[in-house]
């Protein structure tokens, strides 16, 4: 009968033996499928550049020649003349 220490010895030793083994594997399937994986996040970024596009950099608001449309569009451009970004 194997001592309690060459015991936990042995299953450290298997637990250990064990997960060097999945990695390797991992690595290996990684090694095969780089290419797709590439491909796949290449076109997905691609798709997201297209589906989401930036913002309008001008705004075109209807307000008429007096009332409060009028009021609140010069709000709006003292607004966006604060807001810059050029």
């Amino acid at each position: 009968m194997a001592s309690f220490k060459e015991e936990v010895y042995e299953h450290i030793s298997a637990i250990y033996q064990a997960a060097a083994d999945e990695i390797k594997n991992w690595f290996s399937v990684l090694r095969e499928v780089w290419p797709l994986i590439f491909l796949l996040l290449l076109a997905l970024a691609i798709l997201i550049w297209f589906a989401k596009p930036a913002p309008p950099n001008k705004v075109l608001m209807a307000t008429g020649t007096g009332g409060s449309y009028k009021v609140l569009g010069e709000k709006y451009q003292e607004y966006f003349k604060k807001k810059a970004f050029n």
